[in-house]
């Protein structure tokens, strides 16, 4: 099945867009005619409610040696099942204690592609009108290249400046860890290489990635991509994907820079400090999306979807409340709730440590990371 490709609308300043707008008929490439109504989406529902496929499996990038600490942890679970090994492990070191260490670990991403074409269809359209509704309403600027429903293994990435959005039904991680195994007192050793699959959960994600270089800078890497999942158990937690991940990536600048600015303060950067101060803000992150989300995915109903039931609503919002990332979400969407989305966006992006301090701080007036 071939799929088409398409360019997202080209970056546009809304705050000039809108000083335009009284010489339109000044430019023939506006038409004066009424606008057209929005399309219905409401089919979407329906579709996202199908079984989910995990076949065929296509293959999105190439391993490469990064941790991942959820598919360590399926391995050591795995591991541990197997007595089997173990003891096999055991007799080859001629020892009763086992040490072991993790001596290489690496991973690449697999897809399910949509392969149904009304759905694949109708979900890139959607994702696409919303994205434009959302950057209108913020007057953000646009930071996507495309959007490409994927149909083949290993997609080019664009490289010009911005990300590009890939649509699949499902997404899996497959890695390969490679540990070592030892008798007590380290005069033999046994390598066994493990290979696992596990479907990731995540239906939208951007990935920032931090590098301390050796006189202690801070400096930030970004995929050039983000991947969103047609595919959930609540069909609410796909069609805020759009909404979502766009506010993500355009307030993900200011995540970066106070978290580069709380880490200038530490004279030694331990690991544990670092991972504390980054789960921190992108803590804050989650809050004030998931605030915007509460007022702008009413508006994306209303425009593009006939009715949507409230009680799904609740039950997905609230169930992120238990998740530790979401540990500030529920006082996000009271504050972006009390000071409106503009107001909270431009807040954000002045002077996130004040945001955060809304957030954050208890009725107490105590303070804490």
């Amino acid at each position: 099945m071939a799929l088409k490709r398409r360019r997202l609308f080209q970056k546009t300043n809304f705050k000039i867009a809108s000083i335009l707008f009284a010489a339109l008929a000044l430019f023939s490439c506006y038409r004066l005619s009424p606008q057209k109504p929005n399309a219905d989406y409401s089919r979407l529902i329906e579709l996202i409610r199908l079984e989910d496929r995990s076949t065929p499996v296509y293959v999105f990038n190439d391993f490469s040696k990064r941790f991942d600490r959820a598919s360590h942890k399926s391995t050591l679970d795995y591991i541990q099942k197997r007595k089997d090994l173990i003891k096999k492990i055991r007799k080859e070191l001629g020892g009763h204690s086992l040490l072991w260490e993790l001596d290489d670990f690496e991973q690449r991403l697999l897809y399910v592609p949509e392969t149904r074409e009304e759905y694949a269809a109708l979900y890139e359209d959607y994702c696409e009108e919303v994205i434009g509704f959302i950057l209108e309403v913020t007057e953000l600027d646009n930071p996507f290249t495309n959007i490409e429903t994927l149909d083949h293994s290993k997609p080019e990435i664009p490289q010009e400046n911005g990300v590009a959005v890939f649509l699949v039904h499902n997404l899996a991680r497959e890695y390969v860890g490679t540990y070592a195994f030892f008798n007590e007192n380290h005069q033999k050793k046994v390598k066994i290489a493990l290979r696992g699959r596990i479907f990731i959960g995540e239906i939208g994600s951007y990935s920032s990635m931090l590098e301390i270089n050796a006189n202690g800078g801070v400096n930030f890497t970004h995929n050039r991509y983000t991947i969103w999942q047609n595919s959930s158990e609540l069909p609410y937690n796909v069609l805020i994907v759009p909404i979502e991940e766009t506010l993500h990536i355009a307030l993900r600048p200011q995540t970066e820079t106070a978290i580069q600015r709380q880490l200038s303060t530490l004279e030694k950067k331990s690991y544990r400090e670092v991972e504390k101060i980054v789960e921190h803000w992108m803590s804050i992150e989650e809050a004030i999306v998931g605030g915007l989300v509460d007022i702008f995915f009413p508006r994306v109903v209303s425009r593009y979807l006939a009715e949507f039931p409230p009680a799904e609503i609740k039950e997905s919002v609230q169930s992120k409340f238990r998740i530790k990332k979401y540990r500030y979400l529920q006082k996000g969407i009271e504050v972006v709730r009390n000071m409106g989305p503009k107001a909270a966006i431009g807040m954000y992006r002045r002077n996130p440590g004040k945001f955060r301090d809304l957030v954050v701080t208890g009725v107490d007036g105590s303070f804490h990371l």
